[in-house]
């Protein structure tokens, strides 16, 4: 107990240096008629943080999704599938604006601008263009090993195949180097071949690329949204423990296939996956672009601007 009190001291601590810093960083700025909204998107922030900012803003909006603490907001966002208002019952004030659910996701207005299209175009069905999107840093070099699980079972040959990377990825060269090797491979099998394995660092444009794609090979995670919101059927990789219960969420409401990471060590297994897609796609498709319709963002500024 001694050493839990201690702990939770240091945090208390923690908090009330962080919660000075802040408004010395806010005072520094100036703003005419003060602060109307602070935003708090840190799961090691509680009531206490708030409480300590309470004179430095009109409002204050908490985001998220674990209910594990205590918050003192005016405002709680939990963009997440099956989550409900009465989970935070004893987390927030009765007084607490609760916005809860996909409807309220926050994505960039070009996944709005895009669904449509993106929704037109996969009307068919078809599986021609994969893309692999395992998150900006891919840090276990996971699309490495999907490519060369493609590779084995041939099916770099029957698809354009895309892979995305943020700009600061530790193995973004190694794999270049791969795709590189891979195109001249298929190349020189098939000379009439065009390179259709790509790489791609750092893209700005990224709903117009997956509006252009069949389906994705990602990572659970808000990225996830993303794709819902285009209809982009996913086989959603299994990265973290944390990540487990998402997946098993997008699976029961049928907009994606859960992989274990394991599974990349048997290529039949990601071959026997993809064999069973095209007759798929379209419910998935369907079920996706049901979750959201990517509009969140105005949903939560409404509220926001009516408090």
């Amino acid at each position: 107990d001694v050493e839990r009190s201690r702990g939770l001291g240091d945090v208390y601590k923690r908090q009330t240096q962080d919660a000075a810093n802040t408004r010395s960083a806010m005072e520094s700025i100036s703003f005419s008629g003060g602060i109307d909204w602070l935003l708090v998107d840190h799961y090691g922030i509680d009531r206490r943080w708030h409480a300590a900012m309470r004179n430095s803003t009109q409002r204050i909006g908490v985001i998220d999704d674990l209910a594990d603490r205590l918050l003192d907001a005016d405002l709680l966002l939990d963009q997440n599938l099956g989550h409900r208002a009465a989970d935070y019952d004893q987390v927030v004030s009765e007084n607490c604006t609760r916005l809860i659910g996909l409807e309220y996701a926050l994505l960039r207005d070009e996944f709005s601008q895009w669904r449509q299209r993106s929704l037109d175009r996969r009307a068919a069905g078809q599986l021609q263009h994969l893309t692999i999107n395992l998150g900006g840093m891919d840090a276990d070099n996971l699309s490495s090993r999907l490519l060369e699980n493609l590779r084995q079972s041939g099916y770099l040959d029957r698809l354009e195949v895309d892979v995305i990377l943020g700009p600061t990825a530790p193995h973004r060269e190694a794999l270049q180097r791969q795709v590189q090797k891979t195109n001249r491979d298929l190349m020189a099998a098939t000379p009439d071949r065009n390179e259709r394995l790509r790489l791609a660092v750092g893209v700005s444009n990224m709903a117009e690329r997956l509006a252009q794609t069949d389906l994705v090979i990602g990572a659970a995670g808000s990225s996830s949204w993303e794709r819902c919101c285009l209809g982009v059927p996913t086989l959603v990789l299994v990265i973290a423990a944390n990540q487990s219960s998402l997946a098993r969420e997008l699976e029961e409401a049928g907009a994606a296939v859960a992989l274990d990471i394991a599974d990349l060590n048997y290529p039949e297994k990601l071959s026997q996956t993809l064999a069973g897609m095209s007759t798929k796609l379209v419910a998935m498709q369907n079920s996706a672009s049901g979750l959201l319709d990517g509009r969140g963002t105005e949903r939560v500024v409404a509220h926001m601007l009516s408090e």
